[in-house]
């Protein structure tokens, strides 16, 4: 979203529990602090209806990421956990690319994708701990409005994600 509203990212770093941290410079605050919870619903409900067209789709989709997190290691990636947590994931798509596995493409795929919105649902529960920091604290310190509402609205976005991707299957 950094990138999307003008702004820049200067560093993305993962860690070990799922969770992430993109540090950008300019682009729209709102957005890019909204979008860190909600993105991850939309992305991974994205991937999974993708899976479940064709799998060429999937195969196709496996690439893109292959060189989204090329482009991830050379720009942005500058610590060595993210960089060793990239090399896997790395790993992981161009293993999906053998064409060994090409008949179970599609259902692995769709399980990448169920994985992030169901980390996605839960992730923002970790907000309410009474510290005020992250997303949830940006967003309520510049609308006024109180944490544990976003909390609630990236929740249930994710809880229709799953609902509704269900609902497809």
């Amino acid at each position: 979203m950094a990138l999307l509203t003008g702004g820049h990212i200067l560093q993305i770093q993962l860690f070990t529990n799922g969770a992430g941290l993109c540090t950008s410079q300019g682009g729209s605050r709102f957005l890019i602090s909204f979008s860190g919870y909600a993105g991850a619903i939309v992305w991974g409900s994205i991937i999974y209806l993708i899976a479940t067209l064709k799998r060429s789709f999937a195969r196709v989709f496996c690439g893109l990421i292959v060189l989204l997190l090329c482009c991830s290691l050379l720009l942005w990636v500058r610590d060595v956990l993210t960089f060793f947590i990239c090399v896997f994931l790395l790993g992981l798509f161009l293993i999906l690319l053998n064409n060994k596995i090409r008949s179970h493409i599609q259902w692995l795929v769709q399980l990448i994708g169920m994985v992030i919105v169901l980390n996605a649902l839960l992730s923002p529960l970790y907000l309410i701990d009474g510290r005020s920091i992250g997303d949830g604290a940006s967003l309520a310190q510049f609308t006024f409005v109180p944490e544990i509402i976003w909390v609630i609205i990236w929740s249930s976005m994710g809880v229709v994600a799953l609902y509704l991707l269900g609902k497809k299957s």
